[in-house]
């Protein structure tokens, strides 16, 4: 039973992480979406889908929004239900784990200029900075 509810974990976590960066993006009414590769791994890998550009603020939100919104949930979760604690700091563990590759990210963004645009691909992202002739 223990096992089971670890797995899910596992399988819970990681597409409720990629959905959370898709949120800020919905609220101020932007196009994002999730796509699932199947492959020859057992596991699928999700992909966030953002097409166009957005501002450099609203890229530092995306990146930041699964880390805090997810660990402050588990928090108030561990607290009103405490003989879950050990589950549910397994989700916080995997979803800081899934979110170190998000803060590396915002170190990037955080050098960019003020006046920068992200535009992310689906390996990577790009910083473009509009240049005035």
């Amino acid at each position: 039973m223990n096992l089971i509810i670890l797995i899910m974990m596992l399988f819970i976590v990681w597409p409720l992480h990629k959905i959370c960066h898709c949120i800020p993006l919905w609220l101020v009414g932007k196009r994002a979406s999730l796509s699932i590769e199947r492959s020859n791994k057992p596991i699928p890998i999700i992909y966030t889908n953002i097409p166009g550009t957005t501002s450099k603020r609203l890229a530092i939100i995306m990146s930041v929004f699964p880390g805090v919104v997810i660990t402050a949930v588990i928090f108030v979760a561990a607290s009103q239900f405490p003989s879950m604690l050990y589950y549910l700091s397994f989700a916080g563990a995997l979803n800081f784990g899934i979110s170190m590759k998000d803060f590396v990210y915002l170190t990037h963004l955080a050098k960019a200029p003020t006046h920068a645009y992200i535009e992310d691909d689906r390996d990577d992202c790009r910083i473009l900075i509009k240049q005035t002739l």
